[in-house]
């Protein structure tokens, strides 16, 4: 995968904001980018391994240049080799009061404690094991970049919210109310899309099962 500049959707932009400034049309291309990778959850990443330290169980989630981490998707042990639960903090106070205290050689679980903190369970009581990461990720508030994939597939669902964000400003040359119900219609069948993409693993078929005829 590869970057490509946002700024390519100001042609897609440009005709229908007639009089609104480059930097206008470039901020509401990155807001309309930053809502469609919120809603749709398309864009995943690999993120820096994270290397525990003997008694330390809590790190940070490493930002990756121009994105923002939306959420942790996968924990894999380069030890083990093994995917760790993900669990919830309040699940685990609820279980045991003490369980902050238990330690061992390998982590199974990992938790969010912070948007962008996470700890493993147990605590590791050795150095050097690594946790590679997975994680689905936004672009950061001041990415001029996005994914080729992203770009190709979705730029035309991007490129009518930033014309709805536009056209929704009150008293600009170029503001039209009755314009934004139509091209948030354009966004959302962007992020359905999307959505199904996903669902059927980015292929062209649908995530139906054929139901077998019994004999």
């Amino acid at each position: 995968m590869a970057d490509v500049p946002l700024a390519g959707m100001l042609a897609d932009v440009r005709p229908e904001v007639v009089g609104c400034s480059n930097m206008m049309m470039n901020k509401a291309i990155l807001d309309a980018a930053v809502l469609f990778c919120e809603s749709a959850h398309i864009w995943e990443v690999a993120l820096p391994a994270v290397t525990l330290s003997a008694n330390t169980s809590e790190y940070p989630v490493v930002q990756p240049a121009n994105q923002r981490v939306i959420r942790i998707t996968q924990a894999i042990s380069s030890t083990t080799g093994r995917m760790l639960k993900k669990v919830a903090l309040q699940k685990m106070d609820a279980e045991s009061g003490t369980w902050r205290n238990n330690t061992g050689a390998n982590p199974i679980a990992w938790m969010m404690i912070a948007p962008r903190l996470m700890r493993f369970y147990p605590t590791p009581n050795a150095t050097g094991e690594q946790i590679t990461l997975r994680a689905i990720v936004k672009p950061s508030p001041a990415a001029t970049v996005i994914d080729d994939s992203i770009y190709d597939d979705y730029h035309n669902g991007i490129a009518a919210k930033a014309k709805a964000l536009l056209f929704a400003m009150p008293e600009q040359k170029w503001t039209n109310p009755n314009l934004v119900a139509y091209h948030e219609s354009i966004f959302a069948d962007a992020v359905s899309t999307a959505r199904l993409a996903i669902a059927n693993n980015h292929s062209n078929t649908n995530n139906r099962v054929q139901p077998v005829p019994f004999r």
